[in-house]
């Protein structure tokens, strides 16, 4: 542990001296990266619902028609809630401390999230209050990125696809969320393509592994070309009741894991693997509907539903090892460097 991190302090104190931020360039010879991956210029996210095709919303609209005896211009009004002239030892205290903060910033590089948000106001099929049938058929997000040229889905500058269907339960109480299929091209999250901690196959930061090498294979330090995705979404629904007093709440917020996703621009199901689901659905409550368009009838059902992607490789826990290993040793580092110097 001390050699290695006493070789590591000493090859990137030749970058970093003088410097007080991460250099990008100098992150990617230290760590290099799969070129799709840490891909952040430009960045646009994109979220967007599919509805079912055999009901449009002008027939919702007709269904939605307040009594005559009802105006919305009479309901009240609702609202919602430098190292020159310094001692060896101080320097190296100061190289030391810019190793740190080197590996702590590297580590962030490692997780990347993006989010996107969109209201709805037809829910469901029609206003009439004997009709709970849901016409929200699914949710796709989508992530481009400046000059993402040949890499992108398609070439259209999509860089990240993940789509959802949207499934009422039997009894109409509320409904499923069903992750149905992901694609990555290019990731936000940066990839390590090769673990400079294993350059012989066993972990040099618990060396008795090399006792645990079983095939030629093993000894490649090359990591896969794939990232760990989780996408939290959460339901907000917009009502009114029935004495005309307004609500906006937040109804539910579920996490979901896809594990590891090949950055290889193919789309990949998250529904089923053979006869068994990858990922399960979630639940939420139902969407609350308006009370005030008249007798037998009500709202649609207003909606605002958002998604969080977090792409992240697991390699970052590398990263913080080894800063925790400058940070443990630091004290005989500077002393040793010192007494060679």
């Amino acid at each position: 542990m001390k050699k290695l991190s006493v070789l590591l302090l000493l090859c990137l104190s030749l970058f970093l001296t003088g410097c007080s931020s991460l250099n990008r360039n100098v992150s990617n010879l230290v760590f290099p990266p799969y070129s799709n991956s840490d891909q952040r210029e430009g960045e646009r996210v994109h979220l967007t619902f599919d509805y079912k095709e055999e009901v449009s919303r002008e027939e919702i609209e007709l269904t939605c028609k307040p009594e005559p005896s009802v105006r919305n211009d009479e309901l009240p009004m609702r609202s919602f809630g430098p190292l020159s002239g310094v001692t060896a030892t101080s320097a190296l205290e100061f190289v030391t401390d810019q190793v740190q903060q080197f590996l702590k910033k590297e580590a962030e590089l490692y997780t990347g999230s993006y989010s996107a948000v969109a209201a709805g106001d037809h829910f469901y099929t029609s206003c009439n209050a004997a009709n709970n049938d849901i016409h929200l058929k699914g949710v796709t997000l989508t992530r481009s990125i400046k000059n993402a040229g040949k890499g992108a889905i398609k070439n259209d500058g999509k860089v990240m696809e993940l789509s959802f269907d949207i499934e009422q339960t039997v009894d109409g109480t509320a409904f499923q969320i069903k992750p149905r299929e992901i694609t990555i091209a290019q990731s936000k999250a940066k990839i390590t393509a090769f673990d400079i901690t294993r350059p012989f196959g066993f972990d040099l930061l618990a060396p008795w592994t090399i006792f645990k090498i079983n095939s030629v294979d093993e000894l490649s330090p090359a990591r896969p070309n794939e990232v760990d995705v989780t996408a939290e979404i959460s339901v907000t629904a917009v009502w009114v009741d029935k004495s005309n007093k307004g609500h906006s709440e937040l109804l539910a917020s579920r996490k979901f894991n896809f594990g590891s996703i090949p950055l290889d621009g193919e789309p990949h199901s998250l529904a089923l693997d053979g006869d068994e689901l990858k990922v399960s659905p979630q639940l939420f409550p139902i969407i609350p509907r308006s009370n005030t368009l008249g007798d037998g009838k009500l709202g649609a059902g207003n909606f605002i539903i958002s998604v969080l992607v977090t792409e992240y490789d697991d390699y970052a826990e590398r990263i913080m090892e080894l800063e925790q290993g400058v940070e443990k040793n630091k004290a005989g580092l500077i002393e040793r460097l010192t007494d060679a110097l």
